[in-house]
This record gives C-alpha cells, structure tokens and sequence, in this order.
C-alpha cells in the first residue's frame, strides 16, 4: 500500500476517522435513524450517510490543525468508544447533564464503571485505531499547504452536507424537530457538546440577579378599582398570524374570537423565531437589539416588577418550561396528571389548563398577573394538538413525520390547531367575563414566534432571524378587556383601537402590561407602552395609599379543590 499520500497530506487519515467512527461508534445513532425513517426508501437512507459523514468531516476538520491533528483524532476515538460502549450497553444519551455526571463521579463509582465489557470496547474501537491514526498523520506540514487542505475538505464538507439535505428537506425538518435525541447520539458530537456545555456552565461567573423596577408600585387608578384584579397574559406557541381569520386569512380559523370583542394588533414582530429565544426576550425590559441569553438570564423579568408593586404572579405552564422566567412565582404544570380525553402519553391537551384557572378565579381575594403559557401549534405533530371534534379542516396530517403529507394536509393540521387555540381562548375569556363580579379581568394574547408551513420550501420555525420568513416572525396579538376592568382603570378602548395597524413587537409587551395595570416604576418606558395616552388618570401619577396596597398584596383566598386527581 502506498502510503506516501498521508505523509503529504491530513485529509485521508480524518476521513478515515469519520468511517471508522461511523461504522463502530453510533450504533445507537444509526438503530434510532433507522426505526424512525422505516418505509422513507433508500435514497434518503443514503443521504443520511452523506449527511452524517459531512457534518462529521466538517466537525474534525475545524477541530485539527497540524501537528495537533493526531493528538486531536486519538483523543476523539478513545473518548468516543467510552460513550458508544454506554450508549449501546445502558441506553444512555451524552448531553450535557450527562457529562456533569461524568466529571462529578467519584473514584469509587468510576471503578465500579470499569469492567472488561467497557475496556474491551475502548481497545478495540479505540485504542486500535488511534495507533493507526497516530502514525497515518503526518508528523510536520507547511502552513500553506495545511490551509489548503483545510479549505477544500471543509468546503467538500459542506458541499455533501447540501447535497445530501436539499432533496429531503421536509424529511430533514420532521426528523430533528420530532425526534431531538438523535442530537444526543451522534457521536463524537454529542459529546463535545456536552463537555462544551459543562465547562462553559463551570467557568461563568454565577450570575447575580440584576434588579429591577423595585420602585414599583400601584399607581393612581387603583383607588379606583374596589375588587380585586386579576389580569391574563396568554402566551401562544406557534401560532402564526398569518393563519388566524382576525387577521385577514381566508379560512374561518377564529370562529369563537370572533364573536367577542377584541382589540386587535395586526403587525407584531416575535423577538426570535425559537421559544428559547422570544420567551425570556418577551418579558424582558431589554429590547430585541439589546437582548443576550446570559444578560437576561441574570435579569429580573416582568413577572418580578409586578411583585415588586404587590400583585401575586401565577405561571400556569403545559410547554417546555418557562426558561427561568418563573423562579420566583408560583408555578403550576400539569405534567403529573393522567386525564382521559386531555392527557396521553405525559402530554396534554391546552384544556388542561382551565380547570386550573377556575381554581385561581373560585374566590380572588389578591391582586393577580396569571401568565398561561400554552402548547398551542407545536410541530410537526400539530394533529396532536386538537382533538377529534377539532379536524374541521381535512383531510389533515396525522403523521409526526411531515414527509409523510402533502403541503394542503399539513397546512389543514396547522389550522385545526388554531382552531382549537380560538377554542381554548374563548374558554379563558368566557371564565374571567364570569367572574368578572369577583374581579376586574383583563387578557392580554400573544404568540412566541410563527411557524413556515411550506412557504419558500421552509418548514416549523427556527431560521436565523434575518433569514426568517415573515410567517415565522409575524404573531398575533390582541386584547380583551372586561367593563369593570376598562371602567376601574379609565381606559380609551377607541385610542387603543386607533394603534391596531401600528408596527409593534415583543419590545412592547413588557411595558404595555406596566401599562395596563397602572404600575408605576422608573424601568416603565412610555413609548413602548400601548396604553401610554390611553388612561385617565395618567397610570402612575400618584401611588395608592401605602395601607391599602399592602392589605390588597397580603390578602388570600381559600385554596381551591383540584378536579383533576395526580
């Protein structure tokens, strides 16, 4: 065999790790790729091997340069046969969490760990190939040709990468969304990721909460209000204005929002295109341009500044977490519940939900913010978003894979979850309207994000923002305010009207809620307050007494009795 082509050159000894740890190091990777892509045909089984191959050889070959490239590779091969062998004999996935374990381990666990099952693995599909590796790199290269080098086998990588995705594009969309493991089996990713997670965690400076608006407190049109208040916030997930009949779409998806009367906002703007993005930028007091996860993070929200000015916060929660933002209130998921017709499989149906409500409205004697945060039209499963007396629109995707459906079945599927959000929000603001003896209510809808259903051939959501589609980007939002509620607080519903075709965005949430509920405080920015202009008397002129919010703070009602049992 000549080999005098890896004394010149490094590429063929990385692409020889990239088979090696294909074929040996992701069994689990290729046993899960395999059971949810069943009957999809061999083409696009092939294209998941260029696929991978690709995002391997382009991983490896930002990682290496020179003569670090085999201390690199050796240190990959070995690392990586430790975590096939437990993903393979224990079902395990590498995250993050998982690689915290790992360096958190003690010496005796890490011995019990250490069995002939696990040193054989790393000996034959580690340590092997990496003396193999070890004397295929070259020992030394000229800096020019290793650039050379390093721009075509990244540029190549790339290359296979399109080739192989573009074809398979909706494939590729329902796979990752639907199936978010196969981040964590994909070895020697997965790992990096992990360990990149861990020690990024372990070196940042734990971050001391930044406080804000802690000179809140009620304004002047409470002492006008003699019930107690409790205010809803809904946030949407998914839900695209551009699919909502109170916008403008052609088919009749808000039937019941439209019977009540709504003030609408018809060019809203999502901070991001991901939950993770636009739920902690939503109820920030930073803008989308000033936005940072880390900044945030360390940031009190919203939610914080109205306890600050002695109104209870309640987050009611059936999606992913609220990403922080609720530490300090109180928190309700209904994750442990199994409730026939609602529940299936750990996740439920948005009507869970109202039970919860009714408890929180049975007897309000407490100033109350309640944030719902909802499922909404999470993809690409949307048919399991609404139930059966909801598939108006057919025939509709009942598939989790959206390459099993036509762009008119997906697009069906997508509408018939909003039709059961129009459902679902005309059971909150039906609930607080009869309650509306017991409280002055009000509810504030807005959705974290949109969602591509096909258009420009993008699917579900997540683009890079200046990418994004307007139907990713573009969310709706509206209003509901009850009489005692626009009565108490002197509200102009004609002057807010009069802002429904004015661009807004998430910037305004923050502030418009301050607004709403006449909370004065210095992190209050006028101009992004929506109701700015449209009170009498001007929110936060004069505080209410200081005795009176206090009892109004520290009153409680009796607890409620749950309907549905754990």
């Amino acid at each position: 065999m000549n080999l005098s082509v890896f004394r010149r050159y490094t590429a063929p000894a990385l692409l020889l790790t990239v088979l090696w740890l294909l074929a040996t190091h992701n069994s689990a990777y290729w046993a899960l790729l395999h059971r949810v892509t069943a009957g999809q045909g061999f083409w696009f089984g092939a294209s998941l091997v260029l696929f991978t191959a690709g995002v391997l050889t382009l991983l490896l070959s930002l990682l290496t340069f020179g003569r670090l490239t085999r201390y690199v590779l050796v240190t990959l091969l070995c690392l990586s046969s430790v975590a096939a062998y437990f993903m393979d004999s224990m079902g395990i996935m590498i995250d993050r969490a998982m690689i915290e374990n790992v360096f958190q381990t003690d010496r005796v666990e890490a011995l019990e760990l250490l069995n002939p099952g696990l040193i054989s693995t790393v000996l034959l599909i580690g340590v092997l190939p990496s003396v193999a590796i070890w004397f295929l790199v070259p020992k030394r290269q000229k800096p020019g040709r290793i650039l050379r080098e390093k721009g075509l086998t990244i540029g190549l990588a790339l290359i296979a990468v399109v080739i192989a995705a573009a074809p398979f594009y909706k494939d590729y969309a329902s796979l990752f969304r639907n199936h978010r493991e196969v981040h964590y089996l994909l070895t020697p990713l997965n790992a990096i990721n992990g360990v990149y997670g861990y020690v990024s965690d372990v070196l940042e400076t734990p971050p001391q909460v930044v406080e804000i608006g802690t000179d809140a407190h009620k304004g002047r049109a409470w002492q006008a209000v003699p019930n107690p208040v409790v205010s809803v916030v809904v946030v949407g997930e998914t839900a695209r204005a551009a699919s909502f009949s109170l916008f403008g779409y052609g088919r009749d998806t808000n039937p019941v929002l439209a019977a009540h009367d709504l003030i609408r906002f018809d060019r809203v703007s999502a901070c991001g295109t991901s939950t993770a993005v636009s739920l902690p930028c939503m109820f920030s007091d930073l803008s989308r341009d000033d936005f940072d996860r880390s900044t945030v993070r360390a940031r009190e929200s919203l939610l914080d500044v109205v306890q600050h000015a002695g109104i209870r916060t309640v987050w009611l929660e059936n999606n992913s977490g609220c990403k922080g933002l609720c530490r300090n209130s109180e928190v309700w998921s209904p994750a442990h519940l199994d409730v026939a017709g609602v529940c299936t499989d750990g996740e439920c149906l948005d009507a869970i939900l109202l039970d919860r409500l009714d408890q929180e409205l049975v007897d309000p004697r407490r100033d109350t913010l309640i944030v719902i945060h909802m499922n909404g039209s999470h993809g690409p499963s949307y048919y399991r978003r609404y139930p059966e007396a909801f598939r108006v629109f057919t025939p509709d995707c009942r598939s989790d894979e959206l390459s099993d459906c036509s762009q008119d079945e997906i697009r069906n599927s997508y509408d018939n979850s909003i039709r059961y959000t129009d459902w679902f929000l005309g059971q909150v603001i039906d609930r607080l309207e009869r309650n509306s003896h017991r409280a002055d209510t009000a509810l504030l809808y807005v959705s974290d994000h949109g969602e591509s259903l096909g258009e420009f051939g993008m699917y579900l959501h997540g683009a890079p923002y200046f990418l994004a589609p307007e139907e990713q980007t573009r969310v709706p939002m509206f209003l509901w305010l009850s009489s005692a509620y626009t009565s108490g607080f002197g509200i102009d519903r004609d002057c807010l009207r009069a802002r429904q075709s004015q661009p807004l965005s998430h910037d305004n949430l923050f502030h418009s809620v301050l607004g709403m509920l006449d909370i004065a405080t210095q992190a209050h920015q006028e101009e992004l307050d929506l109701f700015a202009g449209c009170t009498t008397p001007a929110a936060g002129s004069y505080p209410i007494a200081a005795e009176e919010q206090r009892e109004r703070s520290t009153q409680g009602g009796a607890a409620a009795t749950p309907s549905y049992s754990p």
